[in-house]
């Protein structure tokens, strides 16, 4: 059976946190994960993979998260709040904006979550205004 969409969402989002953290992904337990979340290798797996699409691509994400920060420049965007950013931002490009809606609330749940209720009203205005003004929201892998 595989992981819901929204418990692989806090998977990814526990792996690329921890980036920030440590070298690379190497040198992180996939077990560690598995037991945590009580979910299989192969989703963890999974995890990893996209974790480095997002990190393959964090230079172009943060770019356009930081052309839709108005009231606060990228480097004091907390990492927590950046790194949904980036799930975000990476899902509505790799979906080519057809899910929006759905990852705008994706994001406030995750805040909701791992972050501080300051934040939701944050991420859903980056989120929101992301969608509304970037025609150019499209996977370009």
């Amino acid at each position: 059976m595989g992981l819901p969409k929204n418990k692989f969402r806090e998977l990814v989002f526990q792996i690329l946190f921890s980036c920030h953290f440590m070298e690379n992904l190497e040198g992180q337990d996939e077990t560690f994960y598995m037991k945590q979340l009580k979910t299989t290798k192969k989703n963890v797996l999974e995890a990893f993979s996209q974790v480095e699409e997002i990190l393959s691509m964090k230079k172009d994400l943060d770019e356009k998260i930081a052309t839709s920060s108005t009231s606060y420049d990228i480097s004091r965007i907390q990492l927590v709040e950046l790194n949904i950013l980036r799930i975000c931002l990476y899902e509505i490009q790799k979906n080519g904006g057809q899910m929006n809606e759905i990852l705008i609330s994706e994001g406030i749940r995750l805040s909701k979550k791992f972050s501080t209720t300051e934040s939701i009203s944050f991420i859903n205005g980056v989120l929101d205004h992301l969608c509304k003004n970037n025609s150019e929201l499209v996977y370009n892998p």
